[in-house]
């Protein structure tokens, strides 16, 4: 008979330090269960397991909140779950409480006491109107075009994302181009020519 031990090499029924409570000083009224030892075989001292899983098909996966800085992403993955769920379209406007906070929910509660919620099309439309920040090809040249070196790389870099991420149908070469264009000759030459 072989015995399971443990990557320390201890047998696995020693693997307790410390020693059980005497019955006196067990919580009354609850029985201890022994604990269950699953043997892990090929695993070697030093090894760290790895536990796999699969997914069944009918588990989704979670709908964070939305605050309105991605409306148009949320509402295109919303309606395939509402549409899971059972949900009829004329109950979605409604059913949004449940995934909205911050400025989107204020705006929703807004809409909730002007309009009719069972208006799917409606509802998509006013979210979209008022918190949907992209923009067009046009609209992003100019706004990057107001982005300017101001002597700090960072904030010079930050401003410039939060205004590229708001942007539709640019490829990444095309904005890294925009943001070399507006630094400084010397760091321009400098990036541009450690290709």
């Amino acid at each position: 008979m072989s015995v399971n031990k443990m990557p320390s090499g201890t047998p696995v029924h020693h693997r307790h330090a410390t020693p059980k409570p005497t019955v006196a000083e067990r919580p009354h009224g609850n029985k201890e269960t022994p604990p269950q030892v699953i043997p892990m075989t090929n695993v070697m001292p030093g090894d760290s397991p790895v536990v796999t899983g699969t997914v069944e098909s009918d588990e989704t996966t979670p709908i964070l909140p939305e605050d309105g800085s991605a409306m148009q992403a949320f509402l295109l993955r919303i309606e395939p779950r509402y549409i899971q769920m059972g949900l009829e379209p004329r109950e979605w406007g409604t059913a949004l409480i449940d995934h909205l906070v911050g400025p989107a929910l204020t705006y929703w509660m807004y809409l909730w006491r002007t309009i009719d919620l069972s208006d799917w099309a409606t509802v998509q439309r006013r979210l979209l109107e008022r918190l949907d920040r992209t923009m067009s090809q046009s609209q992003l040249l100019t706004e990057l075009a107001k982005v300017r070196w101001n002597g700090n790389p960072k904030k010079y870099t930050d401003r410039f994302a939060a205004v590229a991420e708001r942007g539709l149908g640019f490829a990444p070469d095309e904005l890294a181009d925009y943001y070399c264009t507006g630094l400084p000759t010397d760091l321009h030459l400098l990036i541009t020519n450690n290709q």
